[in-house]
């Protein structure tokens, strides 16, 4: 929490609201709305003067519309008038930041200034969501993906052979589709959540209702060539209950990644793609099913 630099996004709470920016900005909604969700997720910060990040929230999202072309008023007046009244520099003051990077802080705020009146960056273009995206994968559809020492495919590289981590292929993961959605309405989620076992063999429908959930449980995005550099392969689909994941395992609440935490940040289900348990609790497949 808090300011601990010299610059607009020194700090995890204006590193989280720049890429919640970049995430709300695609939704069609107008500025007004736009900033509506941005306080709503930090309302608490956004609506009180006295918290050590209520200055940055407002800095961070009138620069953040502002550079996409957003022209949001009310965030651009709330943060001149936060620039112009010394408060940012005051709250830096108060949580006692060292006189040069206070110095450095107000050159910063000086050229911020600058921009936020000139208002919205010229030319600048806003991708923008006709409509919520299609999902690719449906809810009770079950995977098997290649593995190297139980890790599948990395889909940040655009084959295996050019991630240096990777080796041949030594075996097979499963992995079911346990939860699914859209965050803010558009921006799709998943849950797909792995077994915990390496098969010598390609596995089938029965390996995988048989099967427990290993440590993979955390949400991601996933995009048609993501999915096809992981060489996902559909092998059937399974009855799974509406919520069962969560019901079954709370900690997804509060210790896995969200969906909308995924959404927001854009993070691939490719990072889930371990199939083994590194020592989480797992979970019997069976127990999510319907029936």
């Amino acid at each position: 929490m808090g300011v601990w630099g010299a610059g607009l996004h020194a700090g995890d709470v204006a590193r989280d609201l720049k890429g919640l920016i970049a995430a709300v900005a695609r939704l069609p909604l107008g500025a007004d709305d736009l900033l509506g969700l941005l306080v709503e997720r930090y309302r608490a910060t956004a609506e009180d003067p006295d918290d050590e990040d209520h200055t940055v929230f407002w800095l961070v999202v009138a620069d953040g519309l502002g550079r996409l072309g957003i022209d949001c008023p009310m965030a651009r007046e709330r943060a001149l008038a936060i620039i112009d009244s010394g408060r940012d520099l005051a709250m830096c003051e108060a949580i006692e930041m060292d006189k040069a990077t206070l110095r450095k802080r107000a050159a910063m705020l000086a050229a911020l200034r600058e921009t936020l009146a000139r208002g919205p960056a010229p030319g600048a273009k806003r991708r923008v969501l006709t409509a919520p995206q299609p999902f690719i994968m449906e809810m009770g559809e079950a995977f098997a993906f290649p593995t190297c020492r139980g890790q599948g495919i990395n889909a940040h590289f655009p084959s295996p052979e050019a991630d240096p981590t990777w080796r041949d292929q030594d075996g097979w993961g499963a992995g079911l589709v346990c939860e699914r959605g859209h965050a803010f309405g558009h921006l799709a989620w998943y849950r797909l959540c792995v077994l915990g076992r390496v098969f010598a063999d390609e596995p089938t429908l029965d390996d995988v209702r048989g099967g427990f959930f290993g440590c993979g449980l955390s949400a991601g995005t996933c995009t048609k060539r993501q999915f096809e550099r992981m060489r996902l392969k559909r092998i059937g689909t399974l009855p799974v209950r509406a919520g069962a994941i969560l019901d079954l395992v709370p900690e997804l609440l509060t210790e896995v990644r969200s969906g909308e935490e995924a959404a927001i940040l854009d993070v691939c289900i490719t990072s889930n793609l371990r199939a083994r348990t590194d020592g989480f609790r797992e979970t019997p497949v069976a127990d999510v099913l319907a029936g």
